[in-house]
């Protein structure tokens, strides 16, 4: 590629030096001519003796040659610096046209590579949106399958939540319906109890008059109130009727009657642990609490 472009700097550069030569010589040619003597005409004559040869020098001639001597060294330094510019140019030329090729290769590298990288570029944002899309997909499908996922929960869910109300109420009627049976049983119990205590109270309270009367002498009636602790034992006695002689014969009865009989049940013992006793002469006379 280069050589074809240097081919006429070549060939202007062979025919100057090959004009410089000729003209060199044309000039040594002229000057040999100049200074050469012209030939004597041949006459037949004596042959004269020998004499020492005197050469003729024409002044004018010698300074002629010497300038054009000195014309022709102007012309061939004049075409010395003349080649010299024109190869210092053509070497810069060169130097420019190598520079020039230099930086067309540098651009065109440049060019290629940005052209590789804008297609490695554009190829790896396609294979990145091919990429995004199907991880979009991917997405977009588990997001779908999540829903279905979450609504199938949701529903058994539902399903899980009525079965447990129906449950729930089936357990509130069953609770209701037992805690009504056990009201009732526990009112009945109550009642039977409340009987059964009634009975042991008035039966034991019916032995503790008894055995007061036993041991009371009969005289003026009185009203005495009687404190019991466990095992019938007396903890206090006040008359609160009768005369001081009455009131004296029904503390004196209840002492000697001490201990009283009282019932081992609590519930029955509580009835009995302050009682009032009515001592009168008719028969049967009452106890109150």
């Amino acid at each position: 590629m280069k050589a074809p472009r240097l081919m006429p700097y070549v060939v202007v550069s062979i025919l100057l030096h090959g004009v410089l030569l000729a003209f060199v010589w044309w000039a040594d040619r002229d000057s040999e001519q100049a200074t050469r003597p012209a030939a004597p005409a041949l006459v037949a004559s004596p042959v004269p003796k020998p004499v020492p040869e005197v050469v003729a020098v024409d002044a004018r001639k010698v300074e002629a040659l010497k300038k054009t001597l000195e014309a022709r060294k102007r012309a061939e330094e004049q075409q010395r610096k003349k080649l010299a510019r024109e190869l210092a140019a053509l070497k810069k030329k060169k130097e420019a046209e190598k520079q020039r090729l230099r930086e067309a290769q540098k651009r065109r590298k440049a060019e290629e590579a940005r052209r590789k990288k804008a297609e490695l570029e554009r190829k790896k944002k396609e294979a990145e949106a091919r990429k995004a899309e199907a991880l979009a997909r991917e997405k977009q499908k588990a997001l779908e399958e999540e829903q279905a996922r979450l609504r199938e929960i949701e529903r058994k869910k539902k399903e899980a939540e009525e079965q447990r109300r129906k449950e729930e109420m089936a357990r509130q009627v069953e609770e209701e319906l037992a805690r009504q049976l056990r009201q009732e049983q526990q009112a009945l119990a109550s009642q039977q109890r409340q009987a059964q205590v009634a009975d042991e109270t008035e039966k034991y309270t019916t032995l503790i008059r008894n055995r007061i009367y036993a041991a009371w002498t009969v005289g003026d009636d009185a009203v005495v109130k009687v404190k019991l602790a466990p095992g019938g034992l007396v903890t206090d006695i006040q008359c609160v009727e009768g005369t001081p002689t009455a009131c004296q014969d029904a503390v004196r009865a209840v002492r000697k009657a001490e201990p009283l009989p009282v019932s081992r049940d609590p519930e029955v013992f509580q009835n009995l642990r302050e009682i009032i006793i009515r001592l009168k002469r008719e028969p049967n006379a009452g106890v109150s609490q």
